[in-house]
């Protein structure tokens, strides 16, 4: 059953980025990125999206949790992230379950799971991500056709991402 669902207002709020946009092509962005991360050296690193953890694997980049789906731009591109202890779990486009939402609780509290791979779709998982992720730590994820957005979490962060989600709520109904 879903937690959070997208409507038309949030859909058109998530559009524009929660955090730092590096524009540019992965080949520009990837290396900026690993020097914020190296600077910065925040508590966990989060990466959301094929693209995203490719490039992120490609160049070095030291991840504390990968959030994949196996698709970019909607479109099968197979496996992105191997070799790395693995979580699967449901997710359809446009929503937050319960289920996702518990598995990403649980492999940040702990435990060796690297991979978190969705069936169904990961983009919306960020939310749930800055909000459980210790202070201190950043999450990227691709905003396609322009860049990536590094979201550094903080107590503020989490107040504006806990909001957005309060506001795509599910009722007990099922409606959200």
């Amino acid at each position: 059953m879903p937690l959070y669902r997208v409507d038309e207002k949030t859909r058109t709020r998530l559009k524009h980025p929660l955090g730092q946009l590096l524009v540019g092509p992965p080949e520009r962005t990837t290396p900026r990125l690993a020097r914020v991360i190296a600077e910065e050296a925040p508590a966990k690193v989060i990466a959301v999206g094929d693209a995203v953890s490719s490039w992120m694997r490609l160049y070095g980049v030291d991840v504390s949790l990968y959030v994949v789906d196996r698709k970019t731009l909607r479109v099968d591109v197979g496996e992105t992230v191997t070799g790395l202890r693995e979580v699967v779990v449901r997710n359809p486009p446009g929503e937050v379950t319960e289920e996702a939402y518990e598995v990403l609780r649980q492999v940040l509290e702990g435990g060796d799971v690297k991979v978190v791979r969705v069936e169904g779709e990961e983009d919306l998982l960020a939310l749930p991500l800055v909000l459980l992720a210790p202070v201190g730590s950043i999450v990227v994820y691709g905003q396609p056709y322009v860049g990536v957005v590094v979201v550094r979490v903080t107590s503020e962060t989490k107040a504006e991402v806990g909001e957005l989600l309060e506001a795509m709520r599910v009722s007990e109904s099922g409606k959200g």
